[in-house]
């Protein structure tokens, strides 16, 4: 199972295509979560996925100046699929039982 930090790097991973720098998969979730999303927890975040074969990391070098670049792998996309699909009826029941408490004037 992947954290929630690694699952929403690897969304941004998959919805913004490989070669990405960890600051743009950072100021992507930081709209979302900032509280939660500072560049260390999201670098962070990305060398566990990198650990777990999630990801991968490209060393280049541009302009005199070391920059890194991480992809998704075909294991990672598998991953997050796995979790999409594990969280959603989660996601239908919290829903459920917020209209139900609604309804009923509940919070």
């Amino acid at each position: 199972m992947l954290g929630k930090l690694e699952e929403l790097c690897l969304l941004q991973l998959a919805v913004k295509g490989p070669r990405q720098k960890a600051g743009v998969i950072q100021q992507g979730l930081v709209r979302h979560s900032p509280d939660l999303t500072t560049f260390s927890n999201v670098h962070t975040a990305l060398t566990r996925l990198v650990a777990k074969g999630f990801v991968v990391r490209e060393d280049a070098v541009e302009a005199e100046r070391k920059t890194v670049y991480f992809s998704l792998t075909s294991d990672g996309r598998a991953a997050l699929d796995m979790n999409v699909r594990a969280t959603e009826p989660l996601i239908r029941a919290y829903r459920f039982l917020a209209n139900v408490n609604s309804a009923r004037g509940q919070i």
